[in-house]
């Protein structure tokens, strides 16, 4: 009889083999304080250290230090307190309310909004109309997508007027759109009709009243596109519509043609998302170019509108020197049953870098047994994100590979956001599992 191993053999062959040393480690008090400055250098990896040790430490700091950062680093404040656990989160959060209108007190309560919290809408509405000029304007509003609260909203639609810049004007229409308020058409109409819009904000108004099916906004925004000098808040706005006319896809297509990189993969986007044939011929032109986000949407949406791309092709791009357009031949071919990316895959995962995320997810999708070890040494990776894609992937990937046995991931007590002691024994867990099973049927 074959031997199997149990979860709770397995836990004590994780605990033999744990260390104990524990290394030195930067005070959460000082790593904080790094989120508060301005080099972005020093804050990302101070946040992505406090990932790792979130707790009632770490949410007591974030309450006494963030109501003193500037927006920017409340922004980035927030997100730790949101992955916070519960009742941190909620004392946090709850702190965070009783302070002056910012930006930390329009995202604590947008956050509980969102968690089904009632009559903190309130709280937006003050922070958004306290008076002066506010700096965090425009990251007050990102915090507000998806919210369809009608005071929220009201107060939102009070705000368009020809002074917004064009991020502010882009996220409140985008705001707007999403909740289908249709107050607003008159208010956008009439700012089209007025003085003293450039074609980035004239577009963008446009593109509000082409989502809510006004024509009014089809010759508007047909005369803008060509002069507008951004996109990509453009294409959020009008991703939302369920229709667009083919003379605005038509003009969507020539305006593609002098984007590049992930405004250039925003445009593709949108012509797939509406089958726009004539911009097939032109995505097998970006395949052939060295922009990688173009190369990328250009596979997907080849693919997406059921075009034949030729496998001696995707073989080809394995190869590129642009590691994200490898990623993505290699999990096309993947599609077609083809497992001739998976070494490529491997080698971008472990080297770490930008494509590493990316090469994990997508080796996380292959039902092959070689896939299985390059993931659990992603388990280790410096990269938090990286590691819970390794163990997401895993999950899935042993489902498949053995459908009659059962491994409990959640029993091992793995964390990404644990530090490297905490995360040993649960990996030794899963590394043993898989060596007494790998050569099984």
């Amino acid at each position: 009889m074959k031997r199997r191993l149990t979860i709770h053999l397995l836990v004590a062959l994780a605990a033999l083999l744990a260390t104990t040393g524990v290394a030195a480690q930067e005070s959460i008090a000082a790593l904080v304080a790094k989120l508060g400055g301005e080099d972005y250098t020093v804050r990302t990896p101070a946040y992505q250290e406090l990932r790792t040790r979130l707790g009632p430490d770490l949410a007591a700091e974030l309450r006494k230090r963030l109501p003193e950062f500037d927006p920017s680093a409340q922004s980035v404040g927030l997100y730790l307190a949101q992955s916070l656990q519960e009742p941190d989160r909620r004392k946090t959060m709850q702190a965070f309310l009783a302070g002056k209108p910012s930006l930390l007190r329009l995202g604590a309560a947008a956050y509980l909004l969102r968690m089904g919290e009632k009559g903190l809408a309130k709280h937006i509405v003050a922070c958004l109309e306290s008076p002066g000029p506010d700096p965090a304007f425009s990251l007050m509003l990102g915090r507000l997508l998806g919210i369809d609260d009608a005071e929220v909203i009201d107060v939102v639609r009070s705000k368009l007027g020809k002074d917004l810049n064009v991020g502010e004007l882009s996220m409140a229409l985008r705001i707007l759109a999403q909740a289908r308020h249709e107050p607003a058409s008159a208010i956008v109409a009439k700012l089209l009709e007025g003085e003293g819009l450039d074609d980035d904000r004239r577009a963008r108004c446009a593109a509000f009243l082409c989502v809510m099916g006004d024509e009014r906004g089809k010759a508007a925004l047909v005369a803008a596109l060509p002069g507008t000098k951004t996109w990509s808040d453009l294409y959020f706005i009008l991703d939302q519509a369920k229709l667009l006319d083919r003379e605005i896809l038509d003009r969507v297509l020539e305006r593609a043609g002098s984007l590049e990189g992930y405004e250039l993969r925003y445009a593709i986007q949108l012509l797939v998302k509406h089958d726009h044939r004539p911009a097939a011929a032109r995505m097998r032109d970006w395949l052939e170019g060295d922009d990688s986000e173009a190369v990328k949407a250009a596979l997907d949406g080849l693919i997406s509108m059921g075009e034949d791309i030729p496998r001696e092709k995707l073989v080809a791009l394995l190869s590129s020197k642009q590691e994200e357009v490898s990623v993505t031949a290699a999990d096309t071919l993947r599609r077609l049953d083809d497992h001739s990316g998976l070494e490529r895959l491997i080698v971008v995962a472990e080297k770490g870098g930008s494509a590493a995320m990316s090469a994990t997810m997508a080796l996380g999708k292959f039902r092959d047994r070689r896939a299985v070890p390059p993931l659990i040494r992603l388990l280790s990776s410096a990269n938090v994100s990286v590691r819970q894609q390794a163990f997401h992937g895993l999950r899935q990937l042993f489902q498949a590979l053995f459908p009659y046995r059962s491994f409990d991931f959640d029993a091992t007590g793995y964390l990404a956001a644990q530090n490297d002691e905490a995360r040993r024994a649960a990996i030794a867990l899963i590394e043993a599992w898989w060596q007494a099973n790998a050569k099984t049927d």
